[in-house]
């Protein structure tokens, strides 16, 4: 999931990237530094993480407390002894699960960021995107 999640985190962000063609030129061509065009959009792209973070774990705990709640998912009684699929969230966990896949998934966000910081000036403000 997390490998998934770095995937799709970096279209998004390459994606943005190259909307972004022309204002990257100008920020270049205005004197900005690599350095600071890989923070703001490493940054840019930790924002998108946390609100993503954010409405999964709060999808997750509501899914959990409708199931233990109302039971919905049911299993057969011939195969197991419980009638409702038990559902908990461990938060020390998940905690550290979170922490781990946003610090993996922002380090990952560098590689797209470089990838813009390597853009000609010239040829970023002459794009036609």
């Amino acid at each position: 999931m997390i490998a998934v999640a770095v995937i799709n985190m970096s279209c998004a962000l390459l994606v943005l990237i190259v909307e972004k063609t022309k204002m990257i030129g100008i920020l270049k061509a205005l004197g900005m530094k690599n350095i600071s065009l890989i923070k703001i959009f490493v940054s840019h792209g930790g924002i998108l993480l946390f609100y993503g973070f954010l409405a999964g774990n709060s999808l997750a705990i509501l899914i959990i407390q409708l199931q233990n709640k109302f039971e919905f998912l049911k299993l057969s009684q011939e195969n197991y002894y419980l009638d409702a699929v038990p559902m908990d969230y461990p938060l020390s966990t998940i905690i550290v699960l979170n922490f781990g896949a946003f610090i993996f998934c922002l380090i990952r966000m560098i590689v797209p960021s470089i990838i813009s910081s390597k853009t000609s000036p010239v040829k970023a403000i002459n794009s036609e995107i």
